[in-house]
């Protein structure tokens, strides 16, 4: 059987330039007919191909796969497939973080859609808590430490219970501390938090009291209103704070991004 470059890359759902440039780079080189110079692939190339093609899938570089082709031994082979073996098993972790990530959304999307704020705040919970809290000086840890690694963990922490810290002035304004994340305690944040190389920018904190604790879903400017509008309601200091849990965002078009919170307000 022989395939033109088209062929081939037809069957493969490749470009013939990626064909070509493999040609230059020697890992996949087709045979030359003498007589009219044209380059053909038999089913050896095919099954190459394939190789190649699903080695580059899992992120290996061509350079080690050619160095590999050009001089590998036996035992080369087999260390390249324990690897490959390796990396698997590591997107499939991180399919399977996805799907529960996609699973907690969805959750969340529904009860939104048959969600209704609760202006009534004499059916507002309110609970005696007992928070135990890492707070993280979010924008010092960027810096000092290895931002990209640093971000990949608080994007993981989505599905964490982490909160964000307003304070109430003077029961007319709400300042939002944004380079503050508190992050709830478990094994998973600690195992994280405590291998930190800036331990000096995140503090343990207990935190015990009585909070009144609602859903809602809004504006930022709703969300803070509706925050004075509690604090004014249940008497408490004019000078407070709540902790405010982030759970969905809704970004639209031509309007202001809606969220859907869960408030815990200091009483």
């Amino acid at each position: 059987m022989k395939l033109s470059i088209g062929e081939v890359a037809r069957l493969f759902n490749i470009s013939k330039d990626t064909l070509r440039y493999y040609d230059k780079i020697g890992i996949l080189k087709p045979d030359v007919n003498k007589e009219n110079g044209y380059r053909f692939y038999d089913i050896r190339h095919l099954e190459q191909l394939g190789l190649i093609l699903g080695i580059k899938y899992l992120g290996i570089s061509l350079s080690e796969i050619k160095e590999i082709i050009e001089n590998g031994e036996i035992e080369d082979y087999y260390n390249l497939m324990q690897k490959q073996k390796d990396i698997i098993k590591e997107r499939i972790l991180e399919l399977k973080k996805l799907e529960e990530s996609l699973d907690n959304s969805g959750q969340v999307i529904n009860r939104i859609m048959n969600f209704k704020n609760q202006y009534d705040f004499s059916k507002v919970n309110v609970e005696n808590l007992d928070l135990k809290l890492y707070e993280v000086k979010v924008r010092s840890a960027l810096d000092l430490e290895n931002e990209s690694k640093v971000e990949k963990k608080l994007i993981e922490l989505k599905d964490e219970a982490y909160f964000y810290f307003y304070e109430i002035k003077n029961n007319k304004h709400i300042i939002e501390e944004e380079n503050l994340l508190f992050i709830k305690s478990n094994e998973n944040i600690e195992n994280f938090l405590v291998k930190s190389k800036n331990k000096d920018k995140i503090t343990f904190k207990s935190i015990q009291g009585k909070f009144a604790l609602v859903d809602f879903y809004g504006t930022v400017e709703e969300i803070h209103n509706y925050i004075l509008s509690m604090n004014k309601y249940f008497r408490v200091d004019k000078d407070n704070y709540a902790f405010i849990e982030y759970e969905f965002y809704l970004p639209k078009k031509r309007e202001e991004v809606k969220y859907f919170v869960r408030i815990n307000l200091s009483l």
